[in-house]
């Protein structure tokens, strides 16, 4: 077995020595547990609103994607981490989840592992799809993965009944963009075991880790000398709870069969993600915290993309084989979606 020079074998140089079933089982602790996310954060690439852009969210989206740290580390590693991920099982999906939109994203997921997340929004970008997103939404958290995620907002435009469908349904209340390397992500041991789940969702009842990831968005904020400054107000967590069941009574009141009805499997979080490219931060940050060369900068520019299902290209971040996976995956759905769209003609 080839491994590479890391701090990690010069610590421990006899863990080749070891059966390959017990390295088989260090290896499979280590595959990350991510959020997948089913398309990009359209509104803060391109918000019309008076709201500052706080960040583009393309690269937290790409690092996201990418085969987990482990497939860098020796052939036995990266086989593991490569066979861990798998495309979504369009062809199995039934016709009433299909959806399509210019801002999905076709990645592979670990179905043991990962959850699948929703960032459209009902009110932002209603018109620019075909189908339902959390009939999509739905499908892929029984289906595909370990459950599923939306935005709050979201919970206004659907059945009640399709929303107690989700298996074990996040609701998003807010969202904080962090700022900082990749290496100070994984020294913070927030981003997962190797620092390579860059995005985070953190219960609103665990107050505890609230405060960890509070805590490090407030010093890379200022280490970063941001071109424009979040929100990071506290709030306790007994706060947090209290204003979610207002606000879930208030979307959902007119839905509820009574007044004591709720999604009792439903929980709030915040999300938290990790920008490598710190786009938000100035040239006068701290060493460290300075933009990398050739990053597009804070004010992100208007998208300017037309309404077409192209997607971009993710050329030196997957492998050959997982590059395969994933043309197969987008020819197999956007086939399906023409047939689709003939019968519906």
């Amino acid at each position: 077995m080839t491994m590479v020079n890391s701090p990690g074998t010069d610590a421990f140089p006899r863990f080749p020595e070891f059966p390959a079933e017990i390295r088989i089982m260090i290896w499979r602790e280590c595959l990350p547990y991510r959020v997948h996310e089913l398309d990009e954060d359209e509104f803060y690439q391109r918000s019309l609103r008076a709201i500052p852009i706080i960040c583009g969210n393309r690269m937290t989206t790409q690092m996201n994607l990418r085969p987990p740290a482990i497939s860098r580390v020796c052939r036995e590693s990266r086989d593991l981490a490569l066979r861990s991920r798998l495309p979504l099982p369009y062809e199995e999906m039934i016709e009433e989840a299909f959806w399509e939109s210019e801002t999905m994203n076709f990645g592979l997921i670990d179905p043991s592992r990962d959850t699948v997340h929703l960032n459209w929004i009902y009110w932002d970008v209603v018109y620019e799809c075909e189908g339902n997103p959390v009939e999509y939404l739905a499908w892929h958290a029984a289906n595909s993965a370990q459950g599923g995620s939306l935005m709050i907002n979201d919970l206004a435009g659907y059945d009640l009944s399709l929303l107690e469908s989700i298996p074990n349904l996040v609701v998003v209340t807010r969202k904080i963009v962090i700022h900082a390397s990749s290496e100070y992500g994984l020294k913070s041991g927030l981003f997962g075991l190797l620092g390579d789940a860059p995005v985070q969702f953190v219960d609103i009842s665990d107050q505890k880790r609230l405060d960890e990831f509070f805590a490090l968005a407030e010093e890379t904020q200022k280490k970063g000398d941001v071109t424009a400054a979040q929100d990071l107000h506290r709030e306790s967590s007994q706060d947090l709870q209290e204003k979610l069941a207002i606000e879930i009574d208030r979307i959902l009141r007119r839905k509820l069969p009574t007044p004591e009805h709720r999604l009792s499997h439903m929980r709030g979080a915040i999300m938290f993600r990790l920008c490598t490219d710190m786009c938000n931060n100035s040239e006068e940050a701290e060493e460290g915290f300075r933009p990398p060369p050739g990053t597009t900068r804070i004010p992100w520019p208007i998208s300017t993309r037309g309404r077409g299902r192209g997607h971009r290209g993710r050329a030196g971040l997957i492998g050959a084989r997982e590059e395969h996976l994933l043309e197969r995956s987008k020819t197999s759905y956007r086939t399906r979606g023409r047939l689709r769209n003939k019968v519906i003609a």
